[in-house]
Protein backbone atom coordinates (compact mmCIF):
# COMPACT_ATOMS: atom_id res chain seq x y z
CA UNK A 1 0.00 0.00 0.00
CA UNK A 2 2.87 2.57 0.73
CA UNK A 3 4.28 1.83 -2.59
CA UNK A 4 1.28 2.51 -4.15
CA UNK A 5 0.63 5.46 -2.56
CA UNK A 6 4.26 6.33 -3.33
CA UNK A 7 3.91 6.18 -6.64
CA UNK A 8 0.65 8.69 -6.50
CA UNK A 9 2.73 11.09 -4.50
CA UNK A 10 5.37 11.04 -7.04
CA UNK A 11 3.18 10.98 -10.42
CA UNK A 12 0.98 14.00 -8.94
CA UNK A 13 4.42 15.97 -8.36
CA UNK A 14 5.67 15.14 -11.65
CA UNK A 15 2.67 16.23 -13.34
CA UNK A 16 2.87 19.50 -11.07
CA UNK A 17 6.63 19.89 -12.36
CA UNK A 18 5.13 19.46 -15.99
CA UNK A 19 2.80 21.93 -15.88
CA UNK A 20 5.09 24.60 -14.33
CA UNK A 21 7.77 23.74 -16.85
CA UNK A 22 5.20 24.63 -19.61
CA UNK A 23 3.88 27.56 -18.35
CA UNK A 24 7.58 28.91 -17.53
CA UNK A 25 8.03 28.30 -21.66
CA UNK A 26 4.63 29.94 -22.24
CA UNK A 27 5.66 32.83 -20.29
CA UNK A 28 9.14 33.40 -21.64
CA UNK A 29 7.92 33.35 -25.01
CA UNK A 30 5.02 36.23 -24.71
CA UNK A 31 7.89 38.16 -22.88
CA UNK A 32 10.41 37.43 -25.81
CA UNK A 33 8.09 37.63 -28.76
CA UNK A 34 10.23 34.34 -29.85
CA UNK A 35 8.82 30.66 -30.36
CA UNK A 36 12.28 28.83 -30.10
CA UNK A 37 15.13 29.49 -27.38
CA UNK A 38 17.22 26.54 -28.43
CA UNK A 39 17.27 23.38 -31.46
CA UNK A 40 15.80 21.38 -28.87
CA UNK A 41 12.31 23.48 -28.94
CA UNK A 42 11.07 22.98 -32.62
CA UNK A 43 14.45 21.35 -34.53
CA UNK A 44 12.57 21.35 -38.30
CA UNK A 45 11.34 24.77 -37.80
CA UNK A 46 14.57 25.96 -36.51
CA UNK A 47 15.95 24.33 -39.85
CA UNK A 48 13.85 26.21 -41.62
CA UNK A 49 14.44 29.41 -39.97
CA UNK A 50 18.32 28.87 -40.66
CA UNK A 51 17.76 28.36 -44.17
CA UNK A 52 14.92 31.64 -44.46
CA UNK A 53 17.73 33.57 -42.88
CA UNK A 54 20.29 32.87 -45.43
CA UNK A 55 18.27 33.13 -48.26
CA UNK A 56 17.44 36.62 -46.94
CA UNK A 57 21.11 37.49 -46.26
CA UNK A 58 22.13 36.32 -50.13
CA UNK A 59 18.78 38.35 -51.57
CA UNK A 60 20.52 41.32 -49.42
CA UNK A 61 23.36 41.58 -51.15
CA UNK A 62 21.76 40.84 -54.59
CA UNK A 63 19.49 44.29 -53.76
CA UNK A 64 22.71 45.91 -52.86
CA UNK A 65 24.71 44.83 -56.41
CA UNK A 66 21.12 45.92 -58.05
CA UNK A 67 20.93 49.50 -56.15
CA UNK A 68 24.74 49.72 -57.21
CA UNK A 69 24.39 48.83 -60.94
CA UNK A 70 21.42 51.10 -61.21
CA UNK A 71 23.67 54.39 -59.81
CA UNK A 72 26.06 53.26 -62.45
CA UNK A 73 23.46 53.17 -65.05
CA UNK A 74 21.96 56.27 -64.42
CA UNK A 75 25.04 58.08 -64.07
CA UNK A 76 26.41 56.43 -68.19
CA UNK A 77 22.41 57.89 -68.82
CA UNK A 78 23.25 61.21 -67.73
CA UNK A 79 26.55 60.93 -69.60
CA UNK A 80 24.85 60.10 -72.22
CA UNK A 81 22.52 62.52 -72.13
CA UNK A 82 25.07 65.18 -71.91
CA UNK A 83 27.47 63.82 -74.67
CA UNK A 84 24.10 64.03 -77.17
CA UNK A 85 23.71 67.40 -76.47
CA UNK A 86 27.92 68.25 -77.18
CA UNK A 87 27.28 66.32 -80.08
CA UNK A 88 24.27 68.05 -81.11
CA UNK A 89 25.93 71.24 -80.47
CA UNK A 90 28.87 70.48 -82.58
CA UNK A 91 26.35 69.88 -85.78
CA UNK A 92 24.64 72.87 -85.22
CA UNK A 93 27.75 74.98 -85.40
CA UNK A 94 29.22 72.44 -88.64
CA UNK A 95 25.82 73.42 -90.62
CA UNK A 96 26.00 77.07 -89.49
CA UNK A 97 30.01 77.23 -90.95
CA UNK A 98 29.23 75.12 -93.83
CA UNK A 99 27.42 77.86 -95.74
CA UNK A 100 28.30 80.83 -97.26
CA UNK A 101 28.23 84.14 -96.00
CA UNK A 102 30.54 83.64 -92.83
CA UNK A 103 33.25 85.74 -91.96
CA UNK A 104 36.67 85.54 -90.06
CA UNK A 105 34.72 86.52 -87.03
CA UNK A 106 32.56 84.02 -87.26
CA UNK A 107 34.41 81.37 -87.58
CA UNK A 108 36.81 82.12 -84.55
CA UNK A 109 33.99 82.09 -82.17
CA UNK A 110 33.28 78.55 -84.19
CA UNK A 111 36.40 77.19 -83.39
CA UNK A 112 36.55 78.10 -79.41
CA UNK A 113 33.07 76.99 -78.97
CA UNK A 114 34.07 73.85 -80.45
CA UNK A 115 37.31 73.66 -78.29
CA UNK A 116 35.16 74.24 -75.08
CA UNK A 117 32.46 71.11 -76.65
CA UNK A 118 35.86 69.06 -76.88
CA UNK A 119 36.79 69.78 -73.23
CA UNK A 120 33.42 69.21 -71.97
CA UNK A 121 32.96 66.02 -73.70
CA UNK A 122 36.10 64.96 -72.01
CA UNK A 123 34.33 65.61 -68.83
CA UNK A 124 31.61 63.46 -69.76
CA UNK A 125 34.36 60.66 -70.78
CA UNK A 126 35.62 61.49 -66.86
CA UNK A 127 32.36 60.75 -65.18
CA UNK A 128 32.29 59.14 -61.98
CA UNK A 129 29.58 57.19 -59.58
CA UNK A 130 31.10 56.29 -56.22
CA UNK A 131 34.57 57.36 -56.77
CA UNK A 132 35.07 55.13 -60.00
CA UNK A 133 35.05 56.06 -63.18
CA UNK A 134 32.02 54.72 -65.20
CA UNK A 135 34.16 54.77 -68.62
CA UNK A 136 37.06 52.71 -67.35
CA UNK A 137 36.00 51.15 -64.27
CA UNK A 138 39.20 52.45 -62.69
CA UNK A 139 39.64 54.85 -59.63
CA UNK A 140 42.28 57.49 -59.18
CA UNK A 141 43.65 59.81 -61.98
CA UNK A 142 41.21 60.53 -64.57
CA UNK A 143 41.04 58.04 -67.41
CA UNK A 144 41.11 60.12 -70.44
CA UNK A 145 43.24 63.63 -70.75
CA UNK A 146 44.21 65.98 -73.68
CA UNK A 147 47.12 65.98 -75.28
CA UNK A 148 49.40 68.21 -77.72
CA UNK A 149 50.11 65.79 -80.43
CA UNK A 150 54.26 66.22 -81.18
CA UNK A 151 53.78 66.03 -84.76
CA UNK A 152 51.23 69.96 -84.13
CA UNK A 153 47.49 69.41 -83.13
CA UNK A 154 45.53 67.54 -80.27
CA UNK A 155 44.44 64.45 -79.30
CA UNK A 156 42.41 62.74 -76.24
CA UNK A 157 43.96 59.67 -75.00
CA UNK A 158 43.85 56.91 -72.24
CA UNK A 159 45.67 58.45 -69.10
CA UNK A 160 49.50 56.81 -69.71
CA UNK A 161 50.33 57.12 -66.11
CA UNK A 162 46.95 54.43 -64.98
CA UNK A 163 49.01 50.64 -64.69
CA UNK A 164 45.92 49.18 -63.61
CA UNK A 165 43.68 46.87 -66.17
CA UNK A 166 40.85 49.29 -67.23
CA UNK A 167 37.82 48.81 -69.54
CA UNK A 168 37.53 45.61 -67.88
CA UNK A 169 33.40 44.37 -67.62
CA UNK A 170 32.02 44.97 -64.33
CA UNK A 171 29.32 42.83 -63.76
CA UNK A 172 26.70 42.63 -60.55
CA UNK A 173 25.51 39.64 -59.15
CA UNK A 174 21.64 40.09 -58.71
CA UNK A 175 19.99 36.69 -58.98
CA UNK A 176 21.80 33.25 -58.61
CA UNK A 177 22.23 32.19 -61.69
CA UNK A 178 21.98 35.81 -63.07
CA UNK A 179 24.37 38.84 -64.04
CA UNK A 180 24.02 42.27 -65.47
CA UNK A 181 27.41 44.49 -66.90
CA UNK A 182 26.18 47.70 -65.82
CA UNK A 183 29.56 49.48 -67.37
CA UNK A 184 30.25 50.82 -71.27
CA UNK A 185 33.85 50.62 -72.63
CA UNK A 186 35.28 54.30 -72.73
CA UNK A 187 37.71 52.90 -74.82
CA UNK A 188 35.13 51.88 -77.86
CA UNK A 189 32.69 55.10 -77.23
CA UNK A 190 35.56 57.87 -76.88
CA UNK A 191 38.49 56.59 -78.48
CA UNK A 192 38.02 53.43 -80.90
CA UNK A 193 34.89 55.33 -82.57
CA UNK A 194 37.11 58.53 -83.57
CA UNK A 195 34.65 60.56 -81.94
CA UNK A 196 37.44 63.20 -80.36
CA UNK A 197 39.32 62.93 -83.42
CA UNK A 198 36.12 64.13 -85.56
CA UNK A 199 35.66 67.14 -83.55
CA UNK A 200 39.49 68.18 -83.49
CA UNK A 201 39.30 67.83 -87.21
CA UNK A 202 36.23 69.99 -87.53
CA UNK A 203 37.89 72.89 -85.10
CA UNK A 204 41.24 72.70 -87.40
CA UNK A 205 38.18 73.08 -90.80
CA UNK A 206 36.80 76.24 -88.52
CA UNK A 207 40.30 77.39 -87.68
CA UNK A 208 41.05 77.57 -91.09
CA UNK A 209 37.74 78.84 -92.71
CA UNK A 210 37.55 75.92 -94.74
CA UNK A 211 33.46 75.37 -95.29
CA UNK A 212 34.06 72.26 -97.40
CA UNK A 213 35.74 70.45 -94.84
CA UNK A 214 33.79 71.33 -92.42
CA UNK A 215 31.06 70.10 -93.93
CA UNK A 216 32.42 67.05 -94.84
CA UNK A 217 32.39 66.78 -90.75
CA UNK A 218 28.69 66.86 -90.77
CA UNK A 219 28.11 62.81 -91.74
CA UNK A 220 30.92 61.78 -88.91
CA UNK A 221 29.44 64.15 -86.33
CA UNK A 222 25.92 62.89 -87.04
CA UNK A 223 27.25 59.15 -86.55
CA UNK A 224 29.24 60.02 -83.74
CA UNK A 225 25.35 61.64 -81.98
CA UNK A 226 24.25 58.19 -83.25
CA UNK A 227 26.73 56.19 -81.19
CA UNK A 228 25.70 58.14 -78.24
CA UNK A 229 22.02 57.50 -78.25
CA UNK A 230 21.96 54.16 -79.20
CA UNK A 231 24.53 53.71 -75.69
CA UNK A 232 21.75 55.62 -73.66
CA UNK A 233 19.08 53.19 -74.96
CA UNK A 234 21.48 50.44 -73.76
CA UNK A 235 21.06 51.67 -70.40
CA UNK A 236 17.99 52.43 -70.49
CA UNK A 237 17.22 49.01 -70.92
CA UNK A 238 19.23 47.82 -68.86
CA UNK A 239 17.78 50.14 -65.49
CA UNK A 240 14.92 48.57 -66.94
CA UNK A 241 15.68 44.87 -66.38
CA UNK A 242 17.38 45.83 -62.73
CA UNK A 243 14.43 47.54 -61.71
CA UNK A 244 11.79 44.57 -62.79
CA UNK A 245 14.24 42.47 -60.90
CA UNK A 246 14.62 44.19 -57.96
CA UNK A 247 10.91 44.24 -57.73
CA UNK A 248 10.75 40.86 -57.58
CA UNK A 249 13.03 40.60 -55.19
CA UNK A 250 11.54 43.15 -53.09
CA UNK A 251 7.99 40.66 -53.26
CA UNK A 252 10.19 37.54 -52.42
CA UNK A 253 11.44 39.53 -49.79
CA UNK A 254 8.40 40.33 -47.88
CA UNK A 255 7.33 36.34 -48.66
CA UNK A 256 9.91 34.96 -46.82
CA UNK A 257 9.86 37.71 -44.00
CA UNK A 258 6.30 36.55 -43.16
CA UNK A 259 7.06 32.91 -43.87
CA UNK A 260 10.04 33.45 -40.98
CA UNK A 261 7.79 35.31 -38.76
CA UNK A 262 4.87 33.12 -38.95
CA UNK A 263 8.18 30.35 -37.91
CA UNK A 264 10.02 32.44 -35.17
CA UNK A 265 7.62 34.94 -33.90
CA UNK A 266 5.03 34.24 -30.86
CA UNK A 267 1.44 34.51 -31.89
CA UNK A 268 0.70 36.31 -28.38
CA UNK A 269 -3.03 35.90 -28.64
CA UNK A 270 -2.81 31.83 -28.92
CA UNK A 271 -0.56 32.02 -26.89
CA UNK A 272 -1.48 34.21 -24.13
CA UNK A 273 -4.81 31.86 -24.42
CA UNK A 274 -2.70 28.90 -23.99
CA UNK A 275 -1.30 29.98 -20.78
CA UNK A 276 -4.06 30.77 -19.12
CA UNK A 277 -5.51 27.53 -19.70
CA UNK A 278 -1.84 25.80 -18.46
CA UNK A 279 -2.61 27.85 -15.43
CA UNK A 280 -6.25 26.51 -14.65
CA UNK A 281 -4.94 22.98 -15.04
CA UNK A 282 -2.26 23.63 -12.90
CA UNK A 283 -4.04 25.13 -10.03
CA UNK A 284 -6.42 22.02 -11.03
CA UNK A 285 -3.48 20.15 -10.13
CA UNK A 286 -3.07 22.06 -6.88
CA UNK A 287 -5.92 21.33 -5.70
CA UNK A 288 -6.14 17.58 -6.66
CA UNK A 289 -2.63 16.96 -5.18
CA UNK A 290 -3.56 18.05 -2.22
CA UNK A 291 -6.75 15.74 -1.41
CA UNK A 292 -4.16 12.97 -2.87
CA UNK A 293 -1.79 13.60 -0.17
CA UNK A 294 -4.32 14.13 2.32
CA UNK A 295 -5.74 10.88 1.42
CA UNK A 296 -1.81 9.08 1.21
CA UNK A 297 -1.66 10.48 5.05
CA UNK A 298 -4.67 9.06 6.13
CA UNK A 299 -3.81 5.64 4.76
CA UNK A 300 -0.25 5.66 6.12
CA UNK A 301 -1.30 6.34 9.43
CA UNK A 302 -4.04 3.67 9.54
Amino acid sequence: MRVANNMTVLNTISNLQQNIREIAGLQQKISSGQKMRQISDDPSSLWKVISIKESLASREQYSSNIENGISWLNGADGAFDSANQVMQSALDIALSASNTGNNSSDFENYTLKVNNLINQLIIVANTSVEDRYIFSNSKGEQPFVRQEDPGGGEKVIVNPSITEKIFNDSPRKVLPQVSETVNFNGQALFIDSNVFTHLFDLKNALKAKDSSTVNAQIENLTNDQNLFIQSRSEAGAKINRLEMIKTVLEDQNTKLQKSLAGLQNTDLETATTELVSRMLTYQATLSCTAKVLQTSLLNFLS
